[in-house]
């Protein structure tokens, strides 16, 4: 257990928020519903406005990005766990400093994320 002071209080009090039922629907729907792509990434490179536009401003399970800033959300926290945890061992600190959300920021998936840190941190600086 932890009290994860190195957290985000934001996007940690909306995943706590968050009904776990509630993430089984828009799951499902894009794993065995969706006859469509939100995006054009499938047949050119994605662009991050694209991707910016889609994962919203909050966690809303009725937006059509709800799955991709429910991914960011969850991936920022881990994030902020291993950076707080590489703290203490040079292992854990290597393995971050070669992550391709650094290593690769160029393309348009890790660009969104960073867009996703960005909007996220602002909400916090507020």
């Amino acid at each position: 257990m932890t009290d994860a002071k190195c957290w985000d209080a934001s996007p940690r009090q909306s995943l706590l928020d968050l009904s776990f039922e509630a993430i089984t629907p828009p799951r499902n729907h894009f794993l065995y519903k969706a006859h469509y792509w939100p995006l054009y990434d499938l047949i050119r490179d994605g662009v991050v406005s694209d991707f910016d536009k889609l994962f919203g401003t909050e966690l809303d399970v009725d937006e059509q990005g709800f799955l991709l800033r429910l991914c960011f959300s969850v991936y920022y926290l881990f994030d902020q766990l291993m950076r707080d945890l590489a703290g203490y061992s040079a292992v854990i600190r290597q393995q971050i400093d070669g992550s391709r959300v650094f290593a690769s920021s160029g393309l348009a998936v890790v660009g969104s994320y960073a867009s996703f840190v960005s909007q996220v941190s602002a909400v916090r600086a507020d």
